[in-house]
């Protein structure tokens, strides 16, 4: 059964109408392509994300009661995502897992992989992403 995911954005620019849409419908599409069913999505209008939650506090609460709601075993941000960011997040949405546009575009890459060497070569790029 594919894991439930929510999609999630900090859209920095109050000006943009269009593009985070697509922004989003790439996210959508990404998560599809990985194994992910969206289930809800969460767009907040920021200057700049937060060093704590990415979200404000409210919008982060708010989050929680989705994955709640929903049961979604899977939170994934447009935003590339600090650790703290994703430290705070995790022990806020656990047991949900959360994760960034550019590991979930590494799970992709993960997931087609033909041979040993390009395996190994993606766990690098995890690793070199967590430190």
């Amino acid at each position: 059964m594919p894991s439930k995911a929510i999609l999630c954005m900090v859209r920095t620019n109050p000006h943009d109408h269009v593009f985070y849409k697509l922004r989003m419908r790439e996210l959508r599409a990404l998560a599809e392509v990985a194994g992910y069913t969206p289930v809800d999505t969460m767009i907040q209008t920021r200057l700049k994300p937060t060093t704590s939650y990415c979200f404000g506090k409210g919008k982060a609460q708010e989050l929680k009661e989705k994955v709640e709601a929903h049961k979604a075993d899977t939170v994934i941000f447009y935003n590339t995502l600090s650790s703290k960011q994703k430290l705070n997040l995790e022990r806020l949405l656990y047991p949900a897992r959360v994760i960034d546009r550019v590991e979930l575009t590494l799970e992709i890459f993960q997931l087609s992989s033909a041979d040993v060497f390009s395996a190994l070569q993606i766990m690098l790029a995890f690793k070199k992403k967590v430190f």
